[in-house]
């Protein structure tokens, strides 16, 4: 808020607000503004290769998409680590998973227009690190993510699927990514990337040269 009042312009790791009241503190600074400044929230996977490559065999705004994310991740839950902590990180749904949920704006092209999560075992709470959330987007697609911390560390990270019009795409932990009936599609493999180094070209250039800003506002505040 302090950035925005002196027109600062911002990079900031995600989530960029844990609460309503903080998310409706940041709008309402916005909204005073003629001109906003440039800002970055840290959803750097949206800038993978292959995020990039899958959104451009999708460009078909007639067509909805379905996406189902699998994340294995570690369990912080009873550990001293940030993401346990809820009054830092809004717990790690909120603090982390938000990241899929920016993924899957990205490869829909459209807002979340509702959200539904289920978490696991008979008593939980906001610090789960287990659940599978479900997403409606305006534009008729669905998303299924995962996040799971109680599953097998020699499986995958990170693994998304994404089908639309009798084509799916298979990415497996921004290491490599294969797609059944994609014409002129070649299975492909590289170090893992999850688009750190691009994001940031992106956003000095944007800095030095201006244009439209890599995610609006609008998405973020969705």
């Amino acid at each position: 808020i302090k950035s925005i009042k002196n027109n600062k312009n911002i990079f900031l790791e995600k989530p960029m607000a844990i609460n309503l009241k903080e998310l409706n503190e940041i709008q309402n600074e916005i909204n005073g503004l003629s001109k906003i400044p440039v800002m970055r929230l840290n959803f750097n996977r949206r800038y993978s290769l292959y995020s990039n490559v899958i959104k451009e065999k999708l460009l078909n705004p007639n067509s909805s998409k379905s996406i189902q994310i699998n994340i294995n991740t570690k369990d912080y839950s009873q550990s001293n680590n940030w993401l346990a902590d809820k009054s830092k990180s809004g717990g790690i749904i909120i603090g982390e998973a938000c990241h899929l949920f920016d993924v899957c704006v990205y490869l829909t092209g459209s807002l979340i227009q509702s959200v539904c999560m289920n978490s696991l075992g008979l008593k939980t709470d906001l610090k789960t690190d287990n659940g599978s959330i479900l997403l409606k987007f305006e534009d008729g697609s669905n998303a299924v993510i995962n996040y799971f911390s109680n599953g097998s560390k020699r499986y995958s990270k990170e693994r998304i699927e994404v089908f639309s019009k009798d084509s799916t795409w298979i990415t497996d932990n921004f290491l490599r990514t294969e797609a059944y009936n994609v014409k002129s599609f070649k299975k492909f493999k590289t170090k893992i990337n999850k688009g750190h180094e691009n994001q940031f070209f992106e956003l000095i250039k944007i800095i030095k040269s201006g244009g439209k800003p890599l995610i609006s506002f609008e998405e973020l505040y969705n």
